[in-house]
């Protein structure tokens, strides 16, 4: 089985989960999309600076292309709203874990573009969208894919998912924390973590 087939297989679980939990979310409604941006940047910030202590620069020199959190916190800020405190998320080592993360990451963006194509117009175009938009046009995902299968061969596939189950840790987490009515057993496995990154 590839990587990109393995990842998929083995993080199904936590995709339902997640997705389950945020389909509750109407991201025409204010508030919903204000914790919609709130639950991503709670997880995603954590993650990307423990990329960046990574080194994850140099498995990806189109890394500041690929960077949303400011481009989130930009979306906050015009819908008046603060920074949450991040997810709890552990440093990260090597290409095999930064790959796991990410494979979560860039997926997100995707289902992003695939639901910015399902709202209506009105919504699409409204301000604090710059988030659901970031990467619109570049090949993002596809340069990813082929950074990921060209660890076919010497990857640690244990490290990969372990870091990709923690990366949708961080998002359970969040969603746990911050979606009113969601269920505590959304994060009753979080990711083994240090001191959250801030």
């Amino acid at each position: 089985m590839t990587l990109r087939g393995f990842l998929k297989q083995e993080t199904e679980g936590h995709h339902a989960r997640l997705d389950g939990a945020l389909s509750e979310l109407n991201l025409m409604d204010a508030s919903d999309y204000g914790r919609f941006l709130h639950i991503h940047a709670a997880a995603l910030r954590p993650v990307e600076l423990q990329l960046e202590h990574a080194g994850v620069a140099a498995l990806f020199d189109d890394w500041p292309r690929r960077v949303r959190r400011t481009a989130l916190e930009a979306d906050l800020a015009v819908l008046g709203l603060g920074r949450p405190a991040p997810a709890p998320f552990a440093p990260l080592a090597g290409a095999d874990e930064m790959l796991g993360a990410l494979y979560v990451l860039e997926g997100s963006r995707l289902g992003h573009a695939m639901m910015l194509r399902h709202l209506p117009k009105q919504a699409a175009t409204r301000p604090a969208m710059t988030f659901l938009a970031h990467g619109a046009g570049e090949r993002l995902w596809g340069g990813f894919l082929t950074t990921l299968a060209g660890r076919e061969a010497r990857a640690d596939r244990g490290r990969m998912i372990a870091a990709a189950h923690r990366t949708f840790g961080a998002y359970l987490e969040a969603t746990a924390r911050l979606l009113p009515g969601a269920p505590a057993a959304l994060s009753a496995t979080p990711p083994p973590c240090l001191d959250p990154v801030s």
